[in-house]
């Protein structure tokens, strides 16, 4: 769920957040569902961002590598196609799951801070396939991007996006980011 560094705007529309309870965990939604699933799982998700007039194209591949009682170990590709020359950059990392979070930070990407309203429920058909989903208003900030916008994310997705509108500003530049979920392999 917590992606793409270079389009930190999408790290929002990967979040929720209820009020702030310090100290108190509970169980993660993203790790179960990674964890619902077997070893090999993967979930790709395409970007778009807009920024300065040049459009970034990025695609996130979360594959489950491990799983264990406490945590789910995701081999993160991340794929970023840059503006103007067509060449790309190409990233891989392993990101870590934990089954338990702090109370309030349940939907929350990594260095996020921000505030979220449930607008209600709406069913995404991607590829052929229905998801229901959450629609999720979300307004804070993440390693320098702040943001606002709606994500529909789901439990039927390991990682649990589905899509996201969200507009942003770094730096004092206007990010636009769309994000699609583009594929989910089953294992």
């Amino acid at each position: 769920m917590r992606w793409l560094k270079s389009a930190a705007a999408l790290m929002l529309c990967l979040g929720l957040v209820a009020a702030r309870d310090a100290g108190t965990k509970v169980d993660n939604p993203e790790f179960k569902s990674w964890a619902d699933h077997g070893i090999g799982t993967t979930v790709t998700v395409e970007t778009i961002v807009n920024v300065a007039g040049q459009e970034i194209k990025s695609e996130e591949t979360g594959k489950l590598t491990k799983k264990t009682d406490s945590e789910c170990t995701l081999e993160m590709t991340f794929k970023l196609t840059l503006p103007g020359t067509g060449g790309t950059q190409n990233k891989t990392e392993s990101r870590t799951v934990p089954s338990k979070v702090e109370q309030g930070t349940e939907y929350l990407p990594d260095n996020f801070d921000g505030s979220y309203i449930v607008l209600g429920n709406e069913a995404v058909t991607i590829n052929g396939r229905k998801y229901a989903c959450k629609i999720v208003q979300i307004e804070g900030t993440s390693e320098g991007v702040k943001a606002k916008g709606k994500c529909w994310v789901s439990d039927q997705v390991p990682g649990l996006m589905v899509k996201a509108e969200i507009v942003g500003e770094m730096n004092g530049q206007k990010l636009d980011t769309k994000s699609i979920l583009k594929s989910v392999a089953i294992k």
